[in-house]
C-alpha cells in the first residue's frame, strides 16, 4: 500500500462534506491512507454532522467534526473583500435560492470567518466541487491560514473521480494542461478518446438513481433542513406546496406566477423564420434547476430561459429535440413539458424525446452539461452556451452575437473548429482521473479494477504528500 508516514510537525486535514456520500467517500478515502490521523470533518448540515460525531466508523476517522452555522447577524459588508470567484459563485445564491446578494455575502464571509477561527495550523483541506458558496467559505478558510485545497468532483464516467488544487468544472487546470499541450502533442492520437466512450458506454444509469434506501432518507432529511434553515424565497415550505397543488390542479394559475417572476414567456410572441434551406436536427439536453454550472457559469436563469434563446435564433426547418434531465425533480419536469406541448402546437418541429441517439443529429445545443464531452466523445458538433471544462476551447463552438442564429453557426462550425484537437484534450482527462467509486458508500474499491485503482491510490499520495513537503521547507 501506498502511505505517508508523517513525522513530528504534522499538518492537520480538514475535510467538507455536503452530502452523507462526501463523508462516506472521504471516510474510505483516509481509511486507505490510514497514516494521517489528525482529520477533522465540517458540514452544514445536521444530519451529517451527528452521524459523523456518533458513528463508532466515522468517529474513529474524523477526530473533530464541526457544524458550520447557516445564520449570522447581519455586518456591514465591504464590497471589496470579494474576489471574482467568490462573487461569480454567489450568483447561485440570488439565482437558485432567490436570496438579496446583501444577505448572501454577509452569510458567505461570515462562514468563512467562522471556519477559519477553527483552523489552528496550516492544513490541507478536502473540498467537494468549490463551487458553491459554503464550501468555497470552507476552502478560502483553508487558504486564509496559509493552507492548500484538493477539490474533487465525480465525473461523468463511472468509477472515476477528479481531484485539482485549482478547482473543478469551469475552475479546473484541465483546460490550462490542454493550451499547455496543444503544440507538442499529436491532434491525430485517438486512443483515449476510445477509451472515454468505452468507459462511458458502461454507465447505463445516472448513479444517483442508483442510491440505497439509507442515503436517499438523508437526502430527504437535507432538503428538510433547508427549509428549516436556508433563508431564501425558494424554500418556503408553504409556497413550495402550494405550487406543486398549483401545477397539479391549477396549471394556468402555476405558469401566472411564472409570468410574474419572469420565468415563463409569451410563446404566441415567438415568430420562428422560414427557411428555404435544407431540414437540419439540434438536440438540446436540459440541465437540472439546482445545476451550480446552469446559475453560476451561464446568463440563464432557468433551462425555461436557455429553451426561449434556442427558439428565438431558429428557423422553422430545424428540427429542436429537448431531452430532460433525468436527475431532475418532477415538479420542474412538468412545467417543462407544458411549455414545451404549447409551443409545439404552434411549431411541430420543437418538441421533447424520452431517448435520444446523439449521432443522429447534426449537432448538440448545451449549456455547459458534461453531455457536451459525450457529443464530442461520437464527433457530433457542440455548441456551448455558457462557461464549463470545455468552453472557449478551439475543438468546439462557444455561440456568441458572432452567429446570427443556429443554422448559421453550424454552417461555419467546421471552418472555425480544430476538431482533431478534442483527442488532446481527451488524453489530458484521462490522465488526470483517479479510478475510485464515488458510489463505493465507505468503500471506494468497490468494482473498481486493481490496478488502476492502486495506481491512483499511489498518485493523490504523492501530491498530498508534495503539498506536506512545501509547507515543511
Amino acid at each position: 500500500m501506498y502511505l505517508l508516514i508523517l513525522k513530528s510537525n504534522k499538518m492537520e486535514i480538514v475535510v467538507y462534506a455536503q452530502h452523507l456520500n462526501h463523508a462516506y467517500f472521504y471516510l474510505s478515502f483516509f481509511n486507505k491512507l490510514n497514516k494521517y490521523d489528525e482529520i477533522s470533518l465540517y458540514t452544514e448540515s445536521l444530519s451529517i454532522y451527528y452521524t459523523v460525531k456518533y458513528s463508532k466508523k466515522f468517529k474513529s476517522r474524523f477526530n473533530k467534526v464541526f457544524l458550520i452555522p447557516s445564520r449570522f447577524p447581519k455586518q456591514e459588508i465591504m464590497k471589496l473583500e470579494l474576489d471574482f470567484r467568490e462573487e461569480k459563485i454567489l450568483n447561485y445564491w440570488v439565482q437558485y435560492f432567490k436570496k438579496p446578494i446583501t444577505e448572501s455575502t454577509n452569510t458567505y464571509l461570515s462562514q468563512k470567518n467562522w471556519i477559519a477561527d477553527k483552523i489552528l495550523t496550516k492544513s490541507i483541506g478536502f473540498c467537494w466541487s468549490g463551487n458553491k458558496s459554503t464550501p468555497l467559505a470552507f476552502s478560502k478558510a483553508v487558504q486564509l491560514k496559509g493552507g492548500d485545497v484538493f477539490y474533487s468532483e465525480i465525473t461523468n464516467f463511472p468509477k472515476s473521480v477528479y481531484f485539482d488544487k485549482k478547482g473543478t468544472n469551469y475552475y479546473a487546470s484541465l483546460k490550462d494542461k490542454y493550451k499547455e499541450s496543444i503544440q507538442k502533442e499529436d491532434p491525430s492520437n485517438t486512443t483515449f478518446k476510445e477509451q472515454l466512450l468505452k468507459l462511458k458506454k458502461n454507465q447505463k444509469k445516472i448513479p444517483q438513481a442508483n442510491l440505497n434506501k439509507k442515503l436517499k432518507l438523508y437526502f430527504i432529511l437535507t432538503g428538510l433542513q433547508d427549509y428549516l434553515f436556508k433563508n431564501g424565497e425558494r424554500y418556503n415550505l408553504v409556497k413550495t406546496i402550494a405550487s406543486k397543488f398549483k401545477i397539479k390542479y391549477k396549471i394556468e394559475d402555476y405558469i401566472l406566477d411564472l409570468i410574474d417572476n419572469n420565468e415563463w414567456f409569451d410563446i404566441h410572441k415567438l415568430n420562428l423564420a422560414k427557411s428555404s434551406k435544407s431540414n437540419i436536427s439540434v438536440l438540446v439536453p436540459l440541465q437540472v434547476y439546482s445545476d451550480t454550472q446552469l446559475h453560476v457559469f451561464s446568463k440563464y436563469k432557468s433551462a425555461i430561459e436557455f429553451i426561449k434563446h434556442i427558439v428565438s435564433i431558429s428557423d422553422r426547418n430545424i428540427t429542436i429535440d429537448i431531452k430532460l434531465h433525468p436527475a431532475e425533480n418532477s415538479k420542474y419536469n412538468t412545467i417543462i413539458i407544458e411549455l414545451i406541448k404549447r409551443i409545439n402546437l404552434l411549431y411541430p418541429n420543437i418538441k421533447i424525446v424520452d431517448t435520444a441517439q446523439i449521432t443522429d443529429y447534426d449537432a448538440v445545443l448545451t449549456i455547459n452539461s458534461t453531455f457536451g464531452i459525450d457529443a464530442l466523445l461520437e464527433d457530433v458538433k457542440v455548441i456551448s452556451f455558457g462557461e464549463s471544462l470545455y468552453s472557449g476551447l478551439d475543438f468546439l463552438l462557444s455561440y456568441t452575437n458572432q452567429f446570427s442564429g443556429i443554422r448559421d453557426a453550424i454552417e461555419k462550425y467546421d471552418s472555425l473548429v480544430e476538431k482533431r484537437n478534442f483527442n488532446i484534450f481527451a488524453k489530458i482527462l484521462f490522465e488526470n482521473f483517479y479510478y475510485f467509486n464515488y458510489y463505493g458508500n465507505n468503500n471506494i474499491e468497490r468494482d473498481v479494477d486493481r490496478k488502476p485503482y492502486l495506481e491512483s491510490l499511489k498518485r493523490i499520495d504523492k501530491s498530498i504528500s508534495s503539498v506536506f513537503q512545501q509547507h515543511k521547507q
